[in-house]
């Protein structure tokens, strides 16, 4: 089926070391400043402000928001999917399928 030639086995090591690279820039790195960033005056510091009412109520608030947009998203794409499959109309063969 396929050869494992040598060249492709170091092909391969050097693109997964890109990726784990470009993983670690972009997710981990981030996340540690963020982290840092927040207890940098202290862990008391961080309770205190995670704590506080404002911060507790946008956290409540982006709940909220995000439960209601994903019950709204899906019951209109339940029901857009079910008119795409179920009904013809002009334009539907540009669809994606």
């Amino acid at each position: 089926m396929y050869e494992n030639k040598s060249g492709s086995k170091i092909l391969k090591w050097v693109l997964i070391a890109i990726c784990v690279v470009f993983a670690f820039l972009m997710l981990v790195l981030p996340l540690i400043t963020v982290i840092a960033e927040a207890l940098s005056k202290g862990l008391s510091a961080y309770l205190d402000a995670v704590t506080d009412e404002y911060t507790v109520s946008a956290t409540l608030l982006t709940i909220e928001a995000t439960v209601f947009a994903v019950v709204i998203n899906t019951v209109f794409g339940l029901f857009t999917s079910w008119l795409i499959t179920k009904f013809q109309f002009r334009g539907k063969n540009f669809l994606p399928r």
